[in-house]
């Protein structure tokens, strides 16, 4: 009988040996993730950085191209007519961006129509003279 409670003891002692073990292994696990949480977080923060910087950059180089390309066809219009062009056009007032626009596209039906018409119009009043007044 001694025998038997003291092996149960022995079991239930390695049991909780290996239930201590599990647990100091859990807290280890969980120590690792939180690091690698931490370093998520950071290294996440430096993505949103880096991106930013590059945005910047990008914008920075999108500009200084523009600016280029108009310094070139300012120089090109210069030699054109040979006479010094105005660098920066003088406004008493601000322009809307929205007036500058133009759609040229929907003219050119229009002109069709127009064309189409007055050739008709023209076609009727050839056969019929005395709607001219004649």
């Amino acid at each position: 009988m001694v025998i038997k409670k003291l092996k149960e003891r022995i079991k239930s002692l390695s049991g909780n040996i290996k239930e201590d073990k599990i647990k100091k292994e859990l807290e280890e696990i969980e120590t690792i993730n939180i690091d690698l949480d931490h370093r998520v977080t950071k290294l996440i923060a430096e993505k949103e950085h880096l991106k930013q910087t590059y945005k910047k950059l990008y914008d920075s180089i999108n500009h200084h191209e523009k600016v280029l390309v108009i310094t070139a066809l300012k120089e090109n219009l210069r030699k054109l007519k040979g006479k010094d062009v105005v660098d920066e056009a003088i406004i008493s007032h601000p322009i809307d961006p929205k007036m500058l626009k133009v759609d040229v596209e929907p003219l050119a039906p229009t002109l069709r129509k127009i064309g189409q018409f007055t050739l008709t119009t023209l076609g009727i009043l050839r056969k019929k003279p005395r709607l001219l007044g004649k």
